[in-house]
């Protein structure tokens, strides 16, 4: 019973189960052993798991052995039936800083098969966005709950911003948290770009000037206006979205001279940025494809989904 539990993770969807050796005469003559309809359904596990495996490889693997205890000290632990029923019944977490709006950035920034892989996983209760209350407590919660092994790294993904104020310059936090998560193995995504709201699509942010609550209209319209041709690529990259050039004043050196060419008009018209609600606008109706790969967002964060995807299988 304990393997037919484990073959309906493989029917699910929720994992990859797949025979180290179909044609071995042990399990050859297990399987024969098993009623018609157990064995069809064996046969069908064999058969779609073997061939999503072959297409699309799970980076997150376990093996199941016949024995009393289990061993976790292996590249890829050897479980007893028991312990991996436990360990495939819990939910894949996702850790970021801020559950709402990264969820909603990663969802609605996805390719479409990509989203609709999300929502399927999140809707079964295969994947769960877990709230990380900012990097500094995501930094001590991994050393808490993954350095001391209370839980398997390899269950968890982990997002994070860069907090760079200056091209492959991240904040010293988020270097100590990625340096941390390496060596953890534990599989993360540090944003290149300075934090998720650099990442909101240029034609997203034209419905900001329509409906956005900073100012009126003209002033969110030339907002928008100077950050799309006042800046250049790599300065948006780096810009403070929420507070604006105003909110970097204290620790303004950390730009360099990233911005010592701005045009003045350019400067005094981004000074406040969009405000501290920007990220609400990572909506499913305000984002396209089109949108993103306009924005060359596609580049760096699909491939770190489809990441992502593979290690939940």
């Amino acid at each position: 019973m304990k393997l037919n539990a484990l073959a309906a993770f493989g029917i699910s969807g929720r994992h990859r189960v797949v025979i180290e050796d179909d044609e071995d005469p042990a399990f050859l003559e297990w399987l024969d052993r098993l009623s018609l309809d157990l064995k069809a359904e064996w046969n069908d596990v064999i058969d779609i798991n073997s061939r999503l495996e072959a297409n699309h490889p799970s980076l997150t693997q376990i093996n199941v052995i016949n024995g009393a205890k289990s061993d976790w000290s292996q590249k890829i632990p050897n479980l007893t039936i028991d312990e991996a029923l436990n360990v495939c019944s819990r939910s894949f977490r996702i850790l970021v800083e801020n559950s709402r709006y990264d969820r909603a950035f990663l969802i609605n920034i996805a390719r479409n098969d990509q989203k609709d892989a999300l929502k399927f996983l999140e809707e079964n209760g295969f994947i769960e966005f877990q709230n990380g209350g900012g990097i500094n407590e995501i930094l001590e919660w991994i050393e808490d709950n993954i350095k001391s092994k209370k839980y398997w790294g390899r269950q968890y993904w982990v997002m994070f911003d860069g907090d760079a104020r200056y091209p492959k310059e991240p904040s010293k936090v988020a270097n100590e948290l990625r340096s941390l998560l390496i060596s953890l193995g534990v599989p993360n995504h540090r944003l290149e770009r300075r934090s998720i709201e650099n990442y909101i699509p240029t034609e997203t942010l034209r419905h900001w000037t329509i409906k956005g609550a900073r100012g009126n209209r003209r002033a969110r319209e030339n907002i928008l206006r100077y950050y799309t041709k006042g800046l250049t690529e790599e300065q948006r990259y780096y810009y403070n979205l929420k507070k604006g050039f105003v909110g970097d004043t204290p620790d303004a050196s950390k730009a360099k001279e990233l911005y010592k060419d701005l045009d003045p008009v350019a400067l005094n018209h981004l000074r406040k940025g969009f405000g501290s609600r920007i990220s609400a606008y990572f909506r499913e109706e305000l984002i396209n494809e089109t949108y993103v790969i306009k924005d060359d967002i596609d580049a760096e964060i699909w491939p770190a989904i489809d990441n992502l995807l593979a290690l939940v299988r």
